[in-house]
């Protein structure tokens, strides 16, 4: 290392015999009158030979940068296990000699015998460039595999992987298998002339220099790409379905208490290992393209639908507003996502945050082709997010379906794998169906105090059924498809056409504790005895109260519930009258006198009705080849307490 000083630098040089580093344009002038004058002195006996380099630095001068990434950061074929890293980046080429490409990543690591998920963190050295200037370069088939020539007009500019058909050098990044990743790439310059200088160098104030080269090389910033999955993912093993309900319970000031109780929800349970492609690993719900009506027990041809599309349909026991369409559509999934969810909140517990910067841009390009189908088949999807369950130690993914006013209908789901940063074509995995489920009804209930104190008014809303085929048994005799009607010995049970709502007021005793201390004392009062409830809302108009939302409050609303701020949508009661759901029971409940110091509770049931047979007893003198007789059953489909505040 040279004195800062010009004079003492140039007497250091010209003392180290064979070459010299020089700082600045005046050190370099003083330096040629000097070699001017030793000019005339090699004329005598004894002189010296010197050679000098101008502007030989330590490490490369100007900071290096990946500039930007370009299209495509491409594997190919479908399948590679190898990408082209195509980018520009900013170097002096003068001062350096090469650049060391760096990657890091991180991977999901899911193994079942070591507990929960884990992240492993991953890093790479996947080739290094040799900097040359443009006149090395010549326009070939075969340029040279281990150059990268500066962009046309830009010096300080090399283009990595570049495109044209006369640089045919290509640089891989070899991973081995197909995954996605996001990467974060940065490059380690070499000085050009590391052979001219002592070792070790000290690294001056200010830079930073990699410990292991002696302070020759220097590190540029990360820049962030993501190489996409370039193969179908793995088809996911569904264990099991069940149904799921959500509650949002809400107490206004004036004492109003609201519960509504979230219905057509189900979660679906998958074994391990996920994230089989990388992180970002959803499951889809595949549904059939936009505008197919026809029959997907028979079409497509040779390949109907029915074995790679969710179906539903309504449930033919209950007289209910039919379900629209073979399946549901895209906008029927609330919980579908769609783009890249910053927050991150989809991630693994162990999964770092920074996993959360997803490609840019809506997922794939909707519609999109299953394997194992003809290419000009779409399908489309609605991908939901995947989480771990520590407890059962197993994946799941909750998924919601808006089924609109149909009353408990039947969906059979068709699950695919779906990695969103994929290559064309390797976007979904094959389709595995699952059990045949029944999506639950939306509940409303509302309890409202009177001025008196003493008196509750309840009211329950939500889509039901106007008929059924026990009521009409009922009505007409059991009817048998082989025999026609058959003869009964007595009268068949009473069925109710609608379902049977039970409002009554519960007190309870300290003693027997909150699991069987509650006990019934009153029973409530329907507005309108014996008034059968309305299950359509196109039957009857709605309510006045159910008519006052302007349509600046019905947007408000709607975007709560979008949000998921359904306590917010649900305390100011403009959740019922956004959907306009019917009255299911409105009535009164009277608390009694002597209140003071017990706990009291409204408690709200719901049964569905039908016929079941009784067997004739011999002890009655019945004879049991004889038909059977019927009497009723009940299935509870909703059930909610209130506690009186």
């Amino acid at each position: 290392m040279f004195s800062s000083d010009p004079e003492v630098a140039k007497r250091q040089m010209l003392a180290s015999g064979i070459r010299a580093r020089v700082w600045c344009r005046p050190l370099r002038q003083s330096i040629r009158r000097e070699c001017g004058a030793c000019a005339g002195q090699r004329a005598g006996a004894s002189s010296r030979r010197s050679s000098l380099l101008h502007a030989a630095v330590q490490a490369p001068l100007a900071p290096l940068l990946i500039s930007r990434f370009r299209p495509p950061l491409f594997r190919h074929p479908l399948g590679s296990t190898a990408v082209l890293p195509h980018f520009y980046a900013l170097c002096s080429l003068k001062s350096t000699d090469r650049l060391d490409l760096l990657a890091q990543w991180h991977e999901p690591v899911d193994d079942p015998s070591a507990g929960a998920p884990t992240d492993r963190k991953q890093q790479d050295l996947p080739f290094h460039l040799k900097i040359t200037e443009a006149r090395d370069y010549t326009a070939s088939l075969d340029a040279l595999p281990d150059h990268a020539p500066p962009e046309p007009g830009r010096p300080e500019r090399i283009e990595v992987n570049s495109q044209r058909v006369d640089l045919t050098a290509r640089k891989r990044h070899e991973f081995n298998d197909t995954r996605y990743r996001r990467i974060e790439y940065r490059l380690v310059g070499t000085t050009r002339h590391r052979e001219y200088l002592p070792a070790p160098l000290p690294v001056p104030a200010g830079e930073t220099r990699t410990a292991d080269d002696n302070g020759m090389t220097v590190e540029g910033s990360s820049a962030v790409t993501w190489v996409k999955n370039s193969a179908p993912p793995v088809a996911p093993q569904v264990l099991y379905v069940v149904p799921t309900f959500g509650w949002t319970r809400t107490l206004a000031d004036d004492g109003t208490q609201r519960s509504w109780r979230r219905g057509g929800g189900l979660r679906v349970y998958l074994d391990r290992p996920w994230n089989t492609t990388g992180y970002g690993e959803m499951l889809a719900v595949v549904l059939p393209p936009l505008g197919f009506a026809g029959d997907p027990n028979k079409e497509p041809g040779a390949l109907p639908y029915k074995h790679a599309i969710t179906q539903w349909g309504s449930d033919p026991i209950w007289s209910s507003t039919p379900i629209s369409g073979v399946g549901p559509k895209p906008r029927d999934f609330p919980l579908a996502r769609f783009a890249p969810d910053p927050s991150g909140s989809w991630l693994p517990r162990d999964a770092p945050k920074t996993e959360a910067d997803q490609a840019p841009g809506p997922f794939g390009t909707l519609p999109l082709p299953l394997p194992g189908r003809t290419a000009s088949e779409f399908f489309e999807i609605a991908p939901h997010d995947v989480f771990f369950d520590d407890e059962r130690q197993l994946w799941y993914a909750d998924i919601e379906i808006d089924m609109g006013r149909a009353y408990w209908p039947f969906v059979r789901l068709a699950l695919a794998r779906f990695q969103p940063t994929s290559l064309d074509g390797a976007h979904l995995s094959d389709v595995v169906l699952a059990d045949v489920m029944q999506l639950t009804a939306h509940r409303w209930l509302t309890v409202r105090p009177e001025k008196t104190g003493r008196v509750r008014n309840v009211t329950v809303y939500g889509f039901g059924y106007d008929d059924s085929a026990g009521a009409k048994e009922a009505r007409n005799g059991p009817h048998s498809v082989l025999t026609g009607p058959v003869p009964l010995r007595a009268e068949p049970a009473p069925i109710s056409a609608t379902s049977v709502l039970e409002v009554f007021l519960e007190q309870l005793d300290p003693s027997l504790g909150e699991d069987f201390g509650w006990h019934r004392i009153a029973t409530g009062t329907p507005a309108r005895p014996g008034a059968p409830a309305a299950s359509k809302a196109s039957s009857k108009p709605a309510p006045a109260e159910l008519q006052r939302l302007s349509p600046e409050e019905r947007l408000e609303t709607a975007r709560l519930v979008k949000a998921r701020d359904f306590a917010t949508a649900l305390s100011g009661g403009a959740l019922e009258q956004l959907f306009v759901t019917p009255r299911l029971w409105d009535g009164k409940v009277t608390l009694p006198a002597a209140s003071e110091g017990v706990r009291l509770r409204i408690a709200v049931e719901e049964y569905e009705e039908y016929p079941i047979d009784r067997e004739s007893d011999p002890a009655d003198g019945e004879d049991p080849s004889s038909p059977l007789r019927t009497r009723t059953g009940r299935r509870l489909v909703f059930v909610e307490h209130v506690e009186l505040t």
